[in-house]
């Protein structure tokens, strides 16, 4: 009996499971940091001063001591499942270490914006910027400039460290990165186009990612109703009786055994 039983669930479980593997596979960012997965425009790029265009619906995983160039177009990095990173237009970024729990990059010129989704303890981004080393874990939105090196904290914070200070810049806060300023505040609502399309895209992948959690968790239920279906054919099957549809089931049920 157990044997017919599994024959006749197994496809079901596996067929009804490669969905969720599907979906859980484009939701991945990687096993390493530094994922270019979205460009605007004609979408093309230098990695390495080799011209390169990202195609549609695909990736390219950027490796330790790779240099990522933009031309026009504005580029999305996956740095971790929770956070994201966006290149403005002639701008350099350096790849210095991909791995996730040492996540170590280097903006060299232009601007980028960088969204923590949620606050990622296990591996802190540590960014390189104008002869300093910003780290930041705590869910936010942040922004950096490489000419003139300046850092602004719209929300979360980030510990500052170069030559001659160790400093916690917080929520509303912005500083030059000169080594000798201290922190002051700035208005939160002057955001630039960079900025604006930056909290656009991370708005829309997190309700892509919302929407994908509903069609895996419905997927499931699906899935264990089905199962459901399956043991009672089978009890039909082995014990006579007829289905019929008890308490609003979505599916109908054996009444085999019942008085």
């Amino acid at each position: 009996m157990k044997l017919k039983m599994l024959r006749l669930i197994a496809p079901i479980a596996f067929f009804t499971l490669g969905f969720s593997a599907v979906a859980e596979a484009q939701q991945a960012i990687g096993a390493k940091s530094g994922v270019i997965q979205y460009a605007t425009g004609k979408r093309e790029m230098l990695l390495d001063g080799a011209p390169i265009k990202l195609a549609e619906n695909n990736s390219i995983q950027m490796e330790n001591d790779q240099i990522l160039s933009t031309k026009q177009d504005w580029i999305e990095l996956g740095l971790t499942p929770a956070a994201y990173l966006w290149l403005g237009e002639k701008a350099s970024l350096k790849m210095l270490n991909n791995q996730l729990n040492n996540i170590q990059l280097e903006i060299n010129q232009g601007s980028a914006s960088i969204k923590i989704v949620r606050a990622i303890e296990a591996c802190p981004i540590n960014v390189h910027i104008s002869k300093s080393v910003i780290n930041i874990k705590k869910a936010g939105f942040y922004r950096f400039d490489a000419n003139p090196g300046n850092l602004r904290v719209y929300s979360g914070e980030a510990l500052l460290k170069n030559d001659e200070n160790i400093l916690l810049i917080m929520k509303g806060s912005m500083i030059r990165l000169d080594g000798r300023s201290t922190p002051e505040k700035f208005r939160i609502n002057s955001k630039d186009a960079l900025d604006k399309f930056a909290i656009n895209r991370s708005s829309d992948i997190a309700d892509w990612m919302n929407q994908k959690q509903k069609e895996a968790e419905e997927r499931e239920k699906h899935q264990h109703q089905l199962e459901e279906l399956s043991i009672n054919w089978f009890c039909c099957r082995k014990f006579g009786g007829m289905f019929s549809r008890l308490n609003g089931s979505k599916y109908p049920r054996c009444n085999a055994g019942s008085a």
